[in-house]
């Protein structure tokens, strides 16, 4: 448990100083990303975030007046997005297209999106499937993955 807190510690101040070193401009994310360990994502607001652990292996978060308690054994993720509406949002990891199922058509979909194909900023956010910020053939390898570990 020690480990997962320490990991989420430096996962947060490890965006926080790339947010800092970058002298030419500032990102201001709106919310806080979790993935959970079945794929699913569930965002925060970060405005007024609050996280707290306790000894059992949870983190509470709260956001928005709305408190949620999440096992740290099921975090798998986090990071900051600017992709949300508000409040908690669910999808499945590899769902790029956003139509409830990974499918080869998510894989063409980030396809398109190196090629230069423009696409709604939540569709660019679930094409990071990796998580590390970019949209390559690394994330249509994930995409891949998933949809083998599902057959």
């Amino acid at each position: 448990m020690k480990r997962t807190i320490i990991t989420l510690l430096v996962a947060v101040v490890a965006c926080m100083s790339a947010m800092a070193s970058d002298s030419d401009s500032t990102t201001t994310y709106k919310y806080l990303a979790f993935t959970l360990s079945d794929g699913s994502v569930v965002t925060f607001t970060a405005d007024g975030l609050s996280i707290t652990y306790d000894d059992e292996g949870n983190a509470t978060v709260t956001s928005d007046g709305t408190t949620t308690v999440l096992a740290l054994s099921n975090l798998t993720n986090m990071y900051f997005t600017n992709n949300a509406t508000g409040g908690t949002t669910t999808y499945q990891t590899g769902d790029v297209n956003g139509d409830g199922e990974v499918t080869i058509a998510d894989v063409n979909t980030i396809i398109d999106i190196i090629l230069g194909n423009e696409v709604d900023d939540d569709v660019l956010e679930r094409a990071d499937v990796n998580g590390d910020g970019e949209v390559t053939i690394a994330d249509v390898n994930a995409v891949i993955d998933i949809i083998l570990a599902s057959s």
